[in-house]
């Protein structure tokens, strides 16, 4: 495969901005609704600054020094009337288009998946946005199930 995964740096998020607004470029594409707020990934670099290695981790593939994918994860704890346990949450998955079906995704997941083992989590979550069938596809091939659908609409 020829990819290193490694825990991103504080000097790769600013790399990480294109990958950022492709993916959301792509959720806008499936359901016609989800779109990056402007200033969005700037909040997320913030957000993500102020909680990482203790609750969110990210970790970036590269091939060639160039990043091909990276993938965010957060421990969460359940609310009380769901499930009251610590989860680990996939938040973000992404893998450039010319780096696809090539089982990085997969080896970001794994990569998670190990972190989350070290933080103990009982479970694990994600979303998926909706119409994204080759998402949808990877996440049940892993074992997820479906459990929530969330509707939205603008508000008049």
């Amino acid at each position: 495969m020829g990819f290193e995964i490694r825990l991103a740096e504080q000097d790769d998020l600013a790399a990480l901005a294109p990958h950022f607004v492709e993916m959301y470029a792509h959720f806008a594409k499936a359901n016609g609704t989800t779109r990056l707020s402007k200033g969005g990934f700037a909040r997320w670099c913030s957000t993500y600054q102020r909680a990482r290695a203790i609750s969110r981790v990210v970790y970036i593939a590269t091939l060639n020094g160039e990043i091909a994918g990276f993938i965010e994860g957060q421990i969460r704890i359940q609310a009380q009337s769901v499930n009251p346990e610590k989860a680990g949450h996939t938040a973000h998955l992404y893998v450039a288009p010319a780096h696809r079906r090539a089982g990085l995704a997969s080896a970001l997941y794994s990569t998670l998946a190990a972190w989350f083992a070290e933080k103990s989590v009982q479970s694990e979550t994600l979303e998926v946005v909706y119409n994204n069938a080759t998402a949808d596809a990877f996440w049940l091939s892993l074992g997820f199930k479906p459990t929530f659908l969330t509707y939205s609409k603008p508000a008049p």
